[in-house]
C-alpha cells in the first residue's frame, strides 16, 4: 500500500505544475491581446463629438457633420380676419308632416321616397266619391229651401198687405214673417254645408305645401286613413337650409355688434373637405345662453341651390367676426414651446439656424398670427426642429410637405445606420475576445491540458 501511495504523489505534483503553467500561459496571452487592442485605432461611438450620424444634427453641423434636413416656410404678411372655428349640423329650413284632413281610401300615390317636389305638386289622391255624393245632397237641399223661402216671402208680403187693409190679424202677419226669415237662415246654413262638402272633396287631393324633399312614404296605395290621424309623409325644405352651431359666450358681444353693423359671413365644409363648400350669413341668435355649456346657439342661412348640404349633416363652421389689419403669419407647426416660452428656428442666409423667441397673438386653424419676434420675408423651420440646436447647419429639403418629409426620413434612416455601425463593430470584437482567450493557452503550450 505504501509503495502504491508513494507512486501516485509524484503524478499529482506533475499535474499541479502543468496546471500552473497553463494558467500563466492564459494570463500572458490575455495581456498580449489587451495590448494589441490598445494599440488599434479607436472607433468613435454614437453620440460622440466625432461620430457620424449618431450625434444630433446641430452638433454634427458645428463639428463638420452632415447638415440636418428640414422643412421651411416663409414668414408672410397678410390680412387675417378674426374667425371662430366650431362645428355644427344642417337643419331643414322647414319641415312639414303631411296628414289627411278627411278619412278614406288612398286611390293613388303620386310620389316616391326621397323625391324632390315643388309647391302644389300632387302627392296623394283619396277616394272622393262619398264626399261628392254628400255635396250633391246638400245642393239639392239648398234648391228646395230656396223655393220654400221664396214662397214664405210671398206669403209674408200678402199677409202684410191684408193687415194694412184691416182684413188679416197682426198675429198672422208676424207668423208669416217668422217663416220667411227662418227659411232665409236655412238657405245660409245650406250654403255653408255646401262649402264644407266642397272642401272635403278638395281635401281628397293632397298637394305639397312647400318645395323640398320627401322622406319615406308611411302610407301606400290602398291604405285607409283617418282624418288628422298619422303622418303620411314628411317634406323637408333644403333650399335654403339652416346650419345650427354654438360658440362660447365670450364671443356674444362681437356677434351682436357684427349683426348690428350688417351681417356676419359663415362658411361651412364637411369634415372630409379641404376647403369650404358653401357660404351663408348669420341670421339667428338664441335668446338664452346655455348655462351648462356656457355657449350661445346660432343659426346661419345658406342658399344651398346645389344641395351639397343636407339636414342633419355634421359640418365644420367658420364664423368671421371682423376683418383685421395685415399681420405676420407663419404655419402654426413652426412654433415651439420651451422653458423660456415660445420660439421658432429662423434660417439665416448661411444656412444656419437661430432660436428666436416670439409672441403669438392667436392661432387660427393651421396658422399662427405673430405679435412680435418676426418680420415678413424671413424663413422659419416647420419640420425637423427636434434635430436642431442654435447655430446648427441645415439643408432645406423642400418647401413642399410630402417630398421634404420623405427626404428628411431618408436622411434620418441613413444617420441611424451610420450610428449603429460602430456599435456593431465593437460588439463583434467583444464577442471574439473569449475565443482568443481560449486559444491563447494552446498556442503557448500545445501539450498543456485544458482546464
Amino acid at each position: 500500500m505504501s509503495g502504491v501511495t508513494g507512486a501516485k504523489r509524484p503524478c499529482r505534483a506533475a499535474l499541479r505544475a502543468r496546471r500552473g503553467c497553463g494558467r500563466v500561459g492564459v494570463g500572458f496571452a490575455l495581456a498580449v491581446w489587451v495590448g494589441l487592442a490598445g494599440c488599434s485605432p479607436k472607433t468613435p461611438t454614437a453620440g460622440a463629438p466625432g461620430a457620424g450620424g449618431g450625434a444630433p444634427a446641430g452638433a454634427g453641423a458645428r463639428g463638420g457633420g452632415r447638415p440636418a434636413p428640414v422643412l421651411v416656410a416663409e414668414v408672410m404678411q397678410k390680412n387675417m380676419p378674426r374667425q371662430v372655428l366650431t362645428f355644427g349640423t344642417g337643419e331643414a329650413y322647414a319641415t312639414v308632416a303631411i296628414k289627411s284632413l278627411v278619412g278614406g281610401q288612398i286611390l293613388r300615390c303620386h310620389i316616391v321616397p326621397g323625391q324632390a317636389v315643388q309647391k302644389d305638386d300632387l302627392l296623394y289622391t283619396i277616394d272622393a266619391r262619398p264626399f261628392a255624393a254628400t255635396l250633391k245632397q246638400l245642393e239639392a237641399a239648398l234648391a228646395r229651401n230656396r223655393i220654400l223661402a221664396a214662397d214664405a216671402l210671398r206669403q209674408f208680403e200678402m199677409a202684410k198687405d191684408l193687415r194694412q187693409k184691416g182684413i188679416a190679424a197682426e198675429d198672422e202677419t208676424r207668423k208669416a214673417q217668422a217663416v220667411s226669415e227662418a227659411l232665409q237662415a236655412a238657405l245660409l246654413a245650406d250654403q255653408a254645408n255646401i262649402e264644407k262638402a266642397r272642401l272635403d272633396v278638395e281635401y281628397c287631393t293632397l298637394r305639397a305645401p312647400l318645395s323640398g324633399r320627401t322622406g319615406d312614404l308611411l302610407v301606400r296605395e290602398g291604405s285607409v286613413v283617418k282624418a288628422n290621424d298619422l303622418a303620411m309623409v314628411e317634406i323637408a325644405q333644403t333650399m335654403p337650409l339652416y346650419v345650427v352651431f354654438s360658440v362660447p359666450q365670450v364671443y356674444l358681444p362681437d356677434v351682436r355688434k357684427g349683426l348690428a353693423a350688417g351681417s356676419l359671413a359663415v362658411a361651412v365644409s364637411p369634415r372630409d373637405a379641404d376647403a369650404p363648400i358653401a357660404g351663408g350669413e348669420l341670421t339667428f341668435i338664441d335668446n338664452t345662453v346655455d348655462v351648462e355649456t356656457g355657449t350661445i346657439r346660432l343659426k346661419a342661412t345658406f342658399p344651398n341651390q346645389d344641395e351639397r348640404l343636407w339636414p342633419g349633416q355634421f359640418v365644420s363652421v367658420v364664423l368671421t367676426l371682423a376683418k383685421e389689419e395685415p399681420g405676420i403669419v407663419i404655419p402654426a407647426q413652426a412654433v415651439q414651446n420651451g422653458q423660456a416660452g415660445t420660439f421658432v428656428f429662423v434660417v439665416r442666409p448661411d444656412q444656419t439656424v437661430e432660436m428666436r423667441p416670439l409672441t403669438v397673438g392667436r392661432t387660427q386653424g393651421d396658422e399662427a398670427i405673430i405679435s412680435a419676434g418676426l418680420s415678413a420675408g424671413e424663413t422659419v423651420v416647420t419640420d425637423g426642429q427636434v434635430r436642431l440646436v442654435p447655430g446648427a447647419k441645415v439643408e432645406v429639403a423642400s418647401r413642399e410637405g410630402k417630398p421634404a418629409a420623405a427626404k428628411a426620413d431618408a436622411g434620418a434612416a441613413a444617420a441611424s445606420e451610420a450610428a449603429d455601425a460602430p456599435k456593431a463593430a465593437a460588439a463583434s470584437e467583444a464577442a471574439d475576445a473569449p475565443k482568443a482567450a481560449d486559444a491563447a493557452p494552446e498556442a503557448l503550450n500545445p501539450k498543456a491540458p485544458r482546464p
